[in-house]
């Protein structure tokens, strides 16, 4: 906790940024201003820490933050465990990466065959999907 702690001074002290790569939910929420959630080498989610922590919109982060488990020896709970294999990374299947383990009601055989879209949720938070959810829209095409 210390070096986090002297990474924050450093940050407000000098103006400095950095990229922090991280699979610990507890130190990007700790460290982090920005979050940028990745699957298979490809962004999905983009955004403010609060706003990926409070409003996490694409399947993947929703079920990363379901799985996330505060260090608690009395909770006995089994966590949220996400279904299906991952796929390779070198050989990804054809349209979105996540589709195979999607659990979105959005989901749809298109999703396994066209590439995500950039879509907007709020101002600096987005997500890419093939079908965003209701009410948003798509802002950018994958080429």
């Amino acid at each position: 906790a210390q070096i986090l702690n002297l990474l924050i001074d450093l940050q407000e002290q000098y103006g400095y940024g950095f990229l922090f790569i991280t699979h610990n939910l507890s130190v990007v929420n700790h460290i982090a201003a920005r979050v940028a959630v990745m699957y298979l080498g490809k962004f999905v989610e983009v955004g403010e820490t609060d706003q990926i922590f409070l409003n996490p919109t694409h399947p993947y982060t929703q079920a990363l933050l379901k799985s996330h488990s505060e260090i608690d020896p009395f909770d006995q709970d089994v966590k949220y465990v996400l279904e299906g294999e991952v796929p390779s990374p070198i050989a990804p299947p054809p349209g979105c990466a996540f589709n195979p383990r999607c659990v979105s009601d959005n989901r749809t055989p298109e999703c396994e065959f066209e590439l995500p879209h950039k879509i907007k949720i709020e101002e600096g938070h987005y997500i890419w999907c093939v079908n965003p959810p209701t009410g948003f829209d798509v802002i950018e095409e994958t080429e």
